[in-house]
């Protein structure tokens, strides 16, 4: 078996996914997205590599437009997209989506919904996480058969673990008495960080706290409301960069509390990277995130006023709230094995190809 993945990508996701296929022979080619060039190295990539054998599309990403610099892209991008996926059928693709999010972070074409809508209807079969993204696709009217729900793997053994707790704690300048509540991924708008430093500063009752906001920022107003809060509040770090590999693991041995309060959200890896690290987490009940047990972490309805900061509050100075979520987090992670994962997602492969000779 062939398969073309695209858009490769950096996080180690695809890197587990595709590991036990390769044990097996199945022969995987990345093709990746260029922001300078958009999709066009892809359109003239695809019918050579449907000449040396590829037949199934493993498609991650809407990545199907063309750079933001060129004048009128959002509209240019949407004809575009759809002159990609109507290639794609014109080649006989096999082409498989994984659905990490319904639609683009940041508006990609003049109109994104439409584009998810034709791009779900014109797969020939779809991969969630979570039966919530089911329910997201089937609130914007688009298609919902042929999905399949494979949950999303732990980072197990991914980021290494080769310092102490306390040895972390002190290349970060953290002292042992501090509770450290952090913040992990790229900083973006609907990710909630300013709703998570207002809920930070009204947290009593201990004695010592820090927040620590880990991740890429490339919104202005949100680096400048940061960089307020943190100049007026020595206990918030903010580290606006992406985080190195060998960085990671020092960064969740080194918290007590991982917080990701999003306003929306589809899949997180963040929050199973919390779950890998055993980490107790407080989080939003909305999107793949409902699928977390309840004793993994404290979650709350993000209608409710001051929600976040009471979950905040419950846990920070409480050892046996932290030990027994720590523990379900733990347990919950054991359980998104990759080779699972990966046998479950090449039986959707085959079931496409298997189409392919029935018609």
């Amino acid at each position: 078996m062939k398969l073309l993945v695209y858009p490769r990508d950096i996080n180690p996701y695809q890197d587990l996914l595709y590991k036990p296929m390769k044990k097996k022979g199945i022969k995987v080619l990345y093709f990746y997205f260029f922001p300078y060039v958009g999709v066009i190295p892809f359109i003239l990539f695809v019918p050579l590599a449907r000449l040396i054998g590829y037949k199934i599309l493993h498609v991650h990403w809407q990545n199907f437009v063309i750079p933001k610099n060129i004048p009128f892209y959002k509209s240019l991008s949407f004809t575009l997209f759809f002159f990609t996926v109507k290639l794609l059928k014109l080649l006989r693709y096999k082409t498989v989506w994984t659905i990490h999010n319904v639609t683009p972070h940041e508006p990609q074409t003049s109109d994104d919904a439409a584009t998810t809508r034709f791009l779900a209807e014109n797969v020939d079969a779809k991969i969630v996480h979570s039966s919530q993204i089911i329910n997201q696709l089937s609130e914007l009217g688009a298609d919902t058969s042929n999905i399949s729900i494979i949950p999303h793997g732990n980072y197990d053994g991914v980021y290494p673990v080769n310092i102490t707790r306390d040895e972390a704690r002190q290349e970060l300048n953290i002292i042992k008495e501090e509770q450290v509540i952090l913040f992990f991924g790229n900083v973006r708008p609907y990710k909630g960080v300013p709703e998570l430093l207002a809920a930070y500063k009204q947290i009593t009752g201990v004695n010592k706290k820090r927040l620590i906001i880990a991740g890429k920022c490339s919104d202005e107003l949100l680096i400048q409301k940061i960089h307020e809060n943190s100049e007026s509040d020595s206990t918030i770090t903010f580290i606006n960069q992406r985080i190195d590999d060998s960085d990671v693991a020092k960064l969740f041995l080194a918290c007590d509390i991982v917080c990701l309060p999003f306003s929306s959200v589809s899949t997180s890896g963040s929050a199973l990277l919390a779950i890998t690290f055993a980490k107790p987490l407080v989080a939003p009940r909305l999107g793949g995130i409902k699928d977390i047990p309840n004793s993994a972490g404290l979650f709350y309805d993000p209608d409710k006023p001051d929600a976040l900061r009471l979950n905040l509050q419950k846990i920070i100075n409480n050892k046996d709230v932290k030990d027994s979520t720590s523990k379900a987090a733990a347990e919950y992670s054991s359980s998104l094995t990759w080779t699972k994962i990966a046998l479950k997602t090449q039986r959707v492969y085959e079931e496409v190809l298997c189409t392919e000779k029935n018609e």
